[in-house]
């Protein structure tokens, strides 16, 4: 499966053209084309048909994530075929996972209208998610990772909407943990606080200093300082180059770096990660 290693992923409606027109010309490795809390009922239908052509404006270097309505809601048996047409595709985002069998409907649905492996980003935004999360983290091979939902897990918990709020900030260390433990990447959400200033590069630092992979842009106006704080340091790139390297050659399970420490293949999966966000 191909390394996906976006630093900024901006998140957007299908139906709103004002932004749509900036995505080409904005500093973006990811976009998120939302089918869900974005089109209401009435225009779903529509919002499929535009999918596809959002994609052909895109510069080849995007990756493209596509959010599905939930495996529990009465539009995503339409949504998967048109997806999974898609003749560029990265991801399938799945919003509100509460468990593996989420997924595995999810898997069941595509595998039923094509052949192609497509891999799925489990959105992790209600309670449910965070007590069932290692059956969510090994539900399938084709998970490739986490986005966090900070929204919608405020509101369930009944919390601020922060993401330091400590429920909220538990949570994101929970999918960090299980992430890492099963190899996948994590996309930090959006700021959940209407943040200016320093203040919100200092949300952003928090998230990178926290481990996420990338963080969720809703503005063009955060795309670049999102690209920049997630782009990783010549000292990471080098200690992932050595991890790399200590590997080479091995099916062992652990290796040793120079200097004498010792790296599993979760090390590893990180490195790889991480030179490939790098190589952008």
């Amino acid at each position: 499966m191909t390394v996906i290693a976006p630093r900024n992923v901006f998140f957007c409606s299908v139906e709103k053209d004002e932004s749509w027109t900036q995505v080409a010309a904005a500093r973006i490795d990811a976009v998120i084309i939302d089918l869900e809390d974005e089109v209401v009922p009435a225009n779903k239908d529509a919002a499929r048909h535009r999918v596809a052509g959002r994609i052909a404006a895109l510069d080849p270097g995007i990756a493209v994530f596509v959010r599905s309505n939930s495996v529990r809601s009465p539009w995503f048996a339409a949504d998967v075929p048109v997806i999974a047409a898609l003749p560029r595709l990265d991801a399938i985002v799945v919003p509100k996972v509460e468990g593996a069998e989420d997924l595995l409907l999810a898997e069941a649905a595509i595998d039923a209208v094509t052949d192609r492996p497509v891999p799925l980003i489990a959105v992790l935004e209600s309670p449910p998610a965070f007590i069932h999360l290692e059956n969510i983290a090994a539900a399938t091979p084709r998970l490739a990772g986490f986005t966090m939902g900070p929204f919608d897990l405020s509101r369930a918990l009944g919390c601020a909407r922060d993401d330091d709020a400590p429920p909220v900030l538990t949570a994101r260390a929970m999918a960090l943990m299980a992430a890492r433990t099963h190899g996948l990447f994590v996309i930090d959400g959006p700021v959940a606080r209407p943040l200016q200033g320093e203040a919100r590069t200092d949300a952003f630092c928090r998230a990178r200093a926290m481990g996420f992979d990338a963080k969720i842009v809703t503005g063009f106006d955060d795309a670049d300082q999102v690209r920049a704080i997630f782009t990783p340091t010549d000292d990471e790139i080098a200690l992932a180059r050595a991890i790399v390297a200590a590997f080479d050659g091995t099916a062992d399970d652990l290796a040793t770096l120079p200097g004498g420490a010792t790296v599993d293949r979760r090390n590893l999966a990180l490195a790889l990660r991480l030179l490939a966000k790098a190589g952008r």
